[in-house]
Parts: C-alpha cells; sequence; structure tokens
C-alpha cells in the first residue's frame, strides 16, 4: 500500500490553495493535485481523493482570480484609451 501519490497530491492540492491568489502558481499545483489524486485512486482504489478535491478548488480558485485579474486589466487598458 503505497500512498506516495496520494500524498504528493494532497501536499499539492493545500499549495494550491495557498497559493491561489497567483493563478501562475495555484493553477498548475491544482492540475498536478487533480493527476497525483487520480493516479492514486486508479493505482490503490483510495487514497487520492483529498488531493483530488483540494486540487479542484485551488484550481477554481485560481481561474476564476485570473479571470478577474484579466477583466481589470482590460477595463484599465480601455480607460486609458480614452483619457
Amino acid at each position: 500500500m503505497n500512498k506516495g501519490k496520494g500524498t504528493a497530491g494532497m501536499v499539492c492540492g493545500i499549495l494550491s490553495i495557498v497559493f491561489c491568489w497567483f493563478p501562475y502558481l495555484g493553477l498548475p499545483l491544482g492540475i498536478v493535485a487533480i493527476v497525483m489524486g487520480a493516479l492514486q485512486n486508479k493505482a490503490e482504489g483510495e487514497g487520492g481523493t483529498a488531493g483530488i478535491t483540494m486540487g479542484i478548488i485551488g484550481s477554481a480558485i485560481s481561474l476564476i482570480w485570473l479571470i478577474i485579474a484579466l477583466l481589470i486589466v482590460a477595463a484599465v487598458g480601455s480607460m486609458a484609451s480614452v483619457f
């Protein structure tokens, strides 16, 4: 019963939530957490659920934050062209 991939997925998931305000860190970490959790579940049948869950949460928050940041940059850019 090797749970190394599950542990790695959980750690990456936690880090993706911690670094969700930096989408270029949070989003890749979340994707890695989802993949590692899925590999753990495929190999052992259990042990990867926490990594998958945290990876989805961290990726979703990172993606939402990235969209908001891009919208803010676009709004500021359009305002700058008016003046």
